[in-house]
């Protein structure tokens, strides 16, 4: 699979996308949050009791949770590898400057 960087497309396409993303925010948004804090996580012990922590959760999805959304939306072995998802999710995670 060959990912499109954004950046150096045209400013059609980038509109394009917008609009897309844009059309299907609040799809989106349920999706969210529906699949994300589905799953069990640990948190660390300086986050477990501080509301910044329950926010910071309620913003993130983990690996596990996508995999999960995929299976149920009949993504995953047809038109998706594992592979393919955890590398997507690798390069969101350093577009986005996070930790993996």
């Amino acid at each position: 699979m060959q990912w499109i960087e954004l950046d150096d497309e045209e400013d059609v396409d980038r509109q394009a996308a917008h609009l897309f993303m844009r059309k299907y925010a609040k799809l989106w948004r349920n999706i969210f949050s529906k699949y994300a804090n589905a799953g069990y996580k640990v948190l660390p012990l300086n986050e477990r009791g501080s509301f910044e922590g329950l926010n910071k959760a309620s913003e993130s999805i983990t690996l596990a949770e996508i995999m999960k959304m995929c299976k149920d939306h009949n993504l995953l072995p047809s038109l998706l590898s594992k592979d393919d998802i955890s590398q997507l999710f690798r390069f969101v995670n350093l577009k986005a400057n996070m930790p993996i």
